[in-house]
């Protein structure tokens, strides 16, 4: 594919694509993935576990001529590679918000998107992804699986990054649109799951998410937005 570089090993493929965008001007689309990662990171600075050779990590540029905000583009990125995934693997995909990919209760993906904002306005994003294909074993992570572990087959890698690619950069639904999708498909939505916070746990449906990205749930017949940090999910209960 144009404007795609490989990667035989890197400590992480965002830190590359940030790298060579501070250095050069960069096409809109130009991707840099990756099979070995050895730093890659995932929400609240936690490290992107990946056994090498097994598994797809890549980063991509996106320019912001459609102005969509931080969590708009999280959404499409989000929803796009829940649908590449079904696609090609035939899973059923989930999820967690905000960023966090499953299936079969399992987390088999993630997202993590690092804004640029020149002069106020948020005019790139570096889309960075990983995704669990081939890899069976997980130590220490309970809730991890991949794709071959789900489906009992093993996988081509390159197909998974050559759909999202394609798709992500041909779309041109609305956000409207995108944000019902992402509702749609997000863990426990309209039913109730348990969550903790400061250590109390409670019972609480998923409704979706507000204008700025918080998860939005029913607790008691009273809606209540929730940011990151302040919310645990209770695994036992999806």
């Amino acid at each position: 594919m144009k404007n795609v570089v490989k990667l035989h090993a890197t400590t992480s493929t965002s830190d590359v694509l940030r790298s060579r965008f501070r250095e050069s001007v960069l096409p809109n689309g130009f991707t840099v993935y990756t099979t070995h990662q050895t730093k890659g990171r995932g929400q609240r600075g936690a490290i992107w576990q990946s056994e090498p050779g097994k598994n797809l990590m890549f980063s991509t540029l996106r320019d912001n001529l459609d102005d969509l905000n931080a969590f708009q583009i999280n959404q499409k990125t989000c929803v796009i590679l829940t649908e590449c995934i079904a696609a090609v693997s035939g899973l059923d995909v989930k999820i967690k918000w905000p960023n966090d990919i499953l299936s079969a209760k399992k987390k088999i993906g993630g997202v993590l998107v690092e804004n640029i904002f020149k002069k106020g306005r948020l005019s790139h994003s570096i889309i960075g992804i990983g995704l669990n294909i081939n890899q069976k074993e997980f130590d220490e992570l309970p809730h991890a699986s991949s794709i071959s572990e789900l489906t009992g087959q093993n996988f081509e890698i390159d197909p998974f990054l050559n759909s999202f690619i394609n798709c992500f950069f041909k779309d041109h639904r609305e956000p409207e649109q995108i944000d019902e999708l992402y509702t749609s498909q997000l863990l426990g939505v309209n039913r109730e799951l348990v969550f903790s916070k400061n250590g109390m746990q409670f019972t609480a449906m998923v409704i979706g998410t507000d204008p700025s990205g918080k998860l939005v749930l029913q607790v008691g017949g009273k809606l209540s937005s929730y940011d990151l940090k302040e919310l645990e999910w209770d695994y036992t209960s999806f």
